[in-house]
């Protein structure tokens, strides 16, 4: 077999375009990369602030149950101290007149 030369210009062209191909491949799967990275990040963006939302709303509801549980053990301690009055008002009452 024969091997054909080529000439110097055309070896230096054909290097060039495959230094250009190589270059554009690489920007090409830069910004793939940077693109997928992008959606990647706020895609868990989204999934940090609907989490966050959550906890948000399960912080707000627990407060709403600790003001009610405030609420109600208020009432029920003056409907307790209203009860223990009058039933030791009751007593002494009932026990002055038994004697």
């Amino acid at each position: 077999m024969k091997q054909k030369s080529i000439s110097g210009a055309v070896r230096n062209e054909l290097i060039q375009k495959m230094k250009d191909l190589s270059q554009r491949e690489s920007q090409n799967h830069q910004a793939a990369v940077r693109s997928y990275a992008e959606s990647t990040d706020k895609k868990i963006q989204e999934e940090m602030a609907e989490e966050a939302s959550y906890w948000e709303w399960e912080f707000a509801k627990t407060c709403m149950i600790i003001k009610e549980l405030r609420k109600n053990s208020d009432y029920i301690s003056k409907k307790e101290s209203i009860v223990n009055n009058d039933s030791v008002g009751g007593f002494a009452v009932f026990a002055k007149g038994a004697e």
